[in-house]
């Protein structure tokens, strides 16, 4: 099982002040990011979500997250922004798969 090469799955997930909602998935970051810059207003939810982040795992059990990607939305999603984690996220992880 060492030797088995697993690809990186990319999931998109929408962050609000309640709620986060993983919205889906994809085999490459490009793909993602572009359902971010092409879907910005409709993945906003008319300001339901405030954020967007994109998330890189390996398949399995307990997968640990290999990198992230914050957007936040702009005036109700007409505009994305790339953005550091904000703070009150910094300890935690793993949105995309729950």
């Amino acid at each position: 099982m060492k030797n088995i090469k697993r690809p990186t799955l990319y999931f998109l997930t929408m962050i609000g002040k309640e709620d986060t909602r993983c919205v889906g998935y994809y085999v490459s970051l490009g793909y993602a990011r572009g359902t971010i810059e092409c879907c910005c207003e409709s993945l906003c939810e008319a300001g339901y979500y405030k954020y967007a982040i994109i998330e890189a795992f390996s398949p399995g059990w307990y997968p640990a997250t290999k990198m992230e990607e914050w957007y936040e939305f702009i005036d109700h999603g007409k505009k994305i922004k790339k953005i550091k984690k904000p703070k009150q996220y910094e300890n935690i992880c793993g949105f995309g798969i729950g």
